[in-house]
């Protein structure tokens, strides 16, 4: 088993002056995002990596921390995901981003370390998806139809040690996933035809206690349906479950009844707390995540 291989972590740490705007009713405010991070299999020989690092929010001075770690519990004989990492050691770096984002949210745009929108076969895929269709919207229903169509939810991966891999492009080539990967998947599609989509974490309602209660992970894209441009909520993992696959398509995430804004869950997770560590995160009563 492939237990005690070495990886690479890098966390990259925003400018100190970048913010994250959330106006959405009582959440109107702004607040500082945290690091995002990169795992990744070196070269077990030299120990050589080659990582392409989009520096999300825009001009400002990025702390970039590069860290040697040591898988100490493997998933799926090396093909999962992280679970427990030790014996780091780090390099840091201060890399100066002059280019500055258009709009705050424009970080929504861009490709991260598991929604890998500029991947060659993100793209093919996303614009034979998109073929002949100009709206946005009209975009988004296709890939929603792609997506709950083409994958399937992998009750495996919720097994202890046997977790697959949940970024936008393993879950593509399995054509299986769990929450996160569908939302990956779904938002590196949408990304390639160049709308704005967050991935979201949070807690949602028991169809039997009636109880918010079970952690689960969808997207939010930004749009116009009639009434200006706002963040509206795609849950591909239930639509997978519905006869339409649309019940969860575009809904008004602040008052959908079965998906949390405002509920406090945990916010421990980092690359060494158990899992990948391939977030993005701020937290307000809730974990954002962005992806």
């Amino acid at each position: 088993m492939n237990d005690f291989c070495n990886y690479i972590l890098i966390d990259i740490w925003p400018p100190s002056d970048a913010v994250i705007s959330l106006a959405e009713d009582e959440y109107d405010k702004d607040v500082k995002p945290e690091p995002y991070f990169y795992v990744i299999l070196g070269d077990k020989t030299t120990g050589d990596f080659e990582q392409e690092i989009v520096l999300r929010y825009g001009a400002g001075e990025y702390k970039m921390h590069i860290y040697n770690v040591t898988r100490l519990k493997a998933a799926l004989h090396g093909d999962g995901d992280l679970y427990e990492i030790g014996g780091r050691s780090n390099v840091l770096y201060t890399i100066e981003n002059t280019y500055p984002l258009a709009q705050p949210d424009d970080r929504t745009l861009f490709p991260s370390a598991h929604v890998q929108s500029e991947s060659s076969e993100i793209i093919t895929l996303s614009n034979d998806i998109c073929s002949g269709i100009s709206d946005p919207i009209a975009k988004l229903s296709a890939i929603n139809e792609w997506v709950t169509t083409n994958l399937e939810y992998d009750e495996d991966s919720l097994l202890d040690g046997r977790r697959k891999k949940q970024d936008a492009l393993s879950s593509f080539h399995n054509k299986i996933a769990v929450c996160e990967g569908y939302a990956n998947l779904t938002a590196a599609l949408a990304r390639a035809q160049g709308i704005k989509i967050r991935y979201k974490s949070g807690r949602v309602r028991n169809s039997t206690t009636n109880r918010i209660s079970e952690l689960h992970a969808w997207v939010e894209a930004y749009v116009d349906k009639g009434e200006g441009d706002a963040w509206y909520l795609i849950d591909t993992t239930w639509n997978d479950d519905t006869p339409s696959n649309t019940d969860f398509f575009l809904q008004d995430g602040m008052y959908d009844f079965w998906h949390d804004y405002g509920v406090e869950i945990d916010t421990s997770r980092s690359a060494g707390s158990g899992n990948s560590g391939g977030y993005d995160y701020v937290k307000l009563r809730r974990r954002l995540i962005w992806n």
